[in-house]
C-alpha cells in the first residue's frame, strides 16, 4: 500500500546548511539545513549540533534528538549525548527556532507547517501537512550528520520524546539507515486511544476524518515496515500513550524490540525522557560493544491459575524481578492504579514468574540488573468476573470513585468499613456490593438539589447515618429530605452505630467510623 511517506527519499544527499549565528551555546553550532517545500515555497530547518572531541582518525557514533510537543531543538540535550561519547543533533520540528518560552517558541521566516499532529490540515495536500514536514526533518537530520567526517555512518541512532516518540516511531519504520530507535512514550495505534479521539474532536474532526487522519499518519501504517531494532520505552500512567497502544505498536514492527513499561514514568523533556538509563544502555550496545539489555525470549500466562512466567537471557546479572499489576478496568487506562509485588527470580534457569492477586485485570513482569536497568514482558489483559472496576474506579489505595453520578462520589475504607462522601443521586446504593466492605456512613460536604437526592435513599435502604455540614443541617429542605427517608425505617440506636437520620458535623467533615479526612477524596477532585 502506498503512503504519504513513500514520496520521501532517504537516500537523497544531505541537506544544505546555512549559518544560524545569532543562536550561542556552549560547546554547540546552531545552523539551518534545507527542509521540504511548505505552501509552494522552499523552507529551512532549525538544529543544534555538538560532538565531543576525536584522535586523529576516530569515528564517533550519533544520535538524532526528537523534541516532543511544547519544545524545540534542545543544546542541553545535545550536550547530554556528547558527555557519553556521542555527536548528536537535534532539530526542530515546527518551523521555530530556539527564542522564547517554553511552548511559544518563536517561528522564523523559513519555518513550515506549526505542530502538533496536522488535525487541521486534512485538507492540505499531504506534503504540506505537519508529519510528513517533521518527518522529513528528522530524515534529513540524519543524511546530515551521517555525512560529516566525523561519523561512523553505521553507528546513528535516534530517539524521540511524545510527540517526537511518535516520529521516532515513523522514522525506524522508514528510514532503515538508522542502527536502533527509542521513541520515549509516543507511539501508534491512535484509534483505540479515547484521549486522542477527543483530541481530534477539539479540532473539529468527526468520524471520517479522524479514519483519513489514521491511514495516512497513524505509525502503526508503517510500523509493520520497521527492521531496526527498537527499545520502547513508557510509564504505566502516562496521559497520552496508554499500556494497551504502546504494546500493540511495538508488536507491528517485526524488527527486534525490547519493551520497558516502568511504573509511574512522568511525562516530560529533560530528566524524565531524555535521561532513563536503559537509553543509553541500549545505545552503548550497539554502538559500544557494550553488554545488551535483556532479552525475552518467551512469555505466558497460565489462566488457570493467574500466573505470569517469562524465560529470559541477559549478559548483566539480573538483580530482582517484580510483577507489576492493577485492578482498575476503565477504559481511561492513564487512570488505572498499578501496584508492584514480588516476582520469583531464577537466574540459574532465566525464569521469572508470578501469580496476579484476585481481582487484578492486567499484569506483567519487570526484570532489574545490575545497572539498574529494567526490561519489561508484555502486559497481559485478564477477562475477570467483575464488574467493581466498572463502577468504581480505584485511585489511591482505599480510595475509590464511582463512575458517574451528578457530582463526585467517593468511597473511603477505613478500620470500621467503607465512608460514602457525597451522596449525588443515589445510584452508586446499587452497586455497593461491588465494594471490599460494608458500607457504614455517608458524609455530605454540602447539600444542593441533586448532589445529596441519594441520601434518603441511603439512610432508608442501607440504614446508615448520614452526616451533613452544620450549614446544610439547619436547612429546612435538607433536613425533610434526609430525615424523611430514614423516618420509614425503624431502626434502634445501638452500641458504635447511630440511628439513621441526618447528623450534623463541623466543616471539614470527617467521619468517627475512619480517621481519614473528607479532605482526601476532595483533593481528588
Amino acid at each position: 500500500m502506498s503512503l504519504p511517506l513513500d514520496s520521501i527519499d532517504v537516500t537523497r544527499p544531505a541537506p544544505a546548511t546555512y549559518p544560524a549565528d545569532e543562536f550561542r551555546e556552549d560547546g554547540v553550532r546552531a545552523s539551518f539545513y534545507d527542509g521540504a517545500p511548505y505552501d509552494g515555497r522552499p523552507t529551512r530547518v532549525f538544529a543544534w549540533y555538538g560532538a565531543p572531541r576525536t584522535q586523529p582518525g576516530e569515528k564517533l557514533p550519533a544520535m538524532v534528538l526528537v523534541h516532543g510537543g511544547g519544545g524545540t531543538a534542545f543544546a542541553e540535550w545535545v550536550r547530554l549525548w556528547n558527555s557519553r561519547g556521542y555527536a548528536a543533533i537535534a532539530m526542530d520540528t515546527c518551523g521555530c527556532v530556539p527564542r522564547g518560552s517554553y511552548g511559544a517558541w518563536e517561528r522564523h521566516a523559513h519555518g513550515g507547517p506549526p505542530g502538533w499532529g496536522g488535525f487541521d490540515q486534512l485538507d492540505r495536500p499531504h506534503e504540506d501537512h505537519w508529519t510528513y514536514h517533521a518527518t522529513s526533518a528528522v530524515i534529513s537530520a540524519h543524511s546530515l550528520i551521517r555525512s560529516m567526517p566525523e561519523i561512523d555512518a553505521s553507528r546513528v541512532g535516534v530517539t524521540g520524546i511524545s510527540w517526537g516518540g511518535y516520529l521516532t516511531s515513523i522514522a525506524a519504520s522508514v528510514d532503515a539507515r538508522f542502527r536502533f530507535a527509542v521513541p520515549v512514550y509516543g507511539c501508534g495505534d491512535y484509534r483505540t486511544c479515547a484521549l486522542w479521539r477527543e483530541i481530534a474532536a477539539i479540532y473539529g474532526q468527526g468520524s471520517e476524518e479522524w479514519s483519513r487522519w489514521n491511514n495516512l499518519w497513524d505509525p502503526s501504517q508503517y510500523l509493520p515496515r520497521a527492521t531496526i531494532p527498537i527499545l520502547w520505552l513508557n510509564g504505566t500512567n502516562d496521559f497520552a500513550f496508554w499500556p494497551r497502544q504502546w504494546r500493540d505498536s511495538a508488536r507491528l514492527a517485526p524488527g527486534p524490540r525490547t519493551l520497558s513499561l516502568l511504573l509511574r514514568m512522568p511525562h516530560a523533556h529533560g530528566g524524565p525522557g531524555e535521561n532513563p538509563e536503559e537509553i543509553r544502555v541500549f545505545a552503548d550496545s550497539f554502538c559500544k560493544n557494550a553488554a545488551p539489555m535483556a532479552r525475552i525470549v518467551e512469555q505466558g500466562h497460565l489462566e488457570s491459575t493467574n500466573e505470569l512466567w517469562a524465560k529470559y537471557e541477559s549478559a548483566a546479572p539480573i538483580e530482582r524481578a517484580e510483577l507489576l499489576f492493577t485492578t482498575d478496568a476503565f477504559e481511561w487506562a492513564s487512570r488505572r492504579f498499578w501496584q508492584t509485588a514480588p516476582a520469583t527470580l531464577d537466574v540459574n534457569q532465566g525464569t521469572v514468574s508470578a501469580t496476579m492477586p484476585p481481582g487484578a485485570v492486567a499484569g506483567y513482569l519487570n526484570l532489574v540488573d545490575a545497572r539498574g536497568v529494567t526490561v519489561s514482558t508484555e502486559h497481559v489483559e485478564v477477562d475477570v468476573e467483575t464488574t467493581t472496576a466498572k463502577n468504581w474506579r480505584s485511585i489511591a489505595p482505599d480510595l475509590w470513585l464511582y463512575r458517574n453520578d451528578s457530582c463526585n462520589v467517593y468511597a473511603i475504607r477505613g478500620p470500621e468499613g467503607i465512608v460514602i462522601i457525597d451522596a449525588g443521586t443515589g445510584a452508586w446504593i446499587d452497586h455497593v456490593n461491588e465494594l471490599p466492605a460494608k458500607v457504614a456512613a455517608l458524609a455530605c460536604t454540602h447539600y444542593f438539589r441533586d448532589h445529596s437526592a441519594g441520601a434518603a435513599r441511603a439512610a432508608r435502604e442501607l440504614k446508615i447515618p448520614v452526616y451533613v455540614p452544620r450549614a446544610s443541617a439547619r436547612s429546612s429542605s435538607s433536613r425533610r429530605s434526609i430525615s424523611a427517608g430514614a423516618a420509614r425505617t425503624s431502626s434502634t440506636t445501638t452500641s458504635g452505630t447511630c440511628t439513621p437520620r441526618s447528623k450534623a458535623f463541623p466543616s471539614p467533615a470527617c467521619c468517627a467510623i475512619t480517621r481519614r479526612s473528607c479532605s482526601a477524596a476532595a483533593s481528588s477532585k
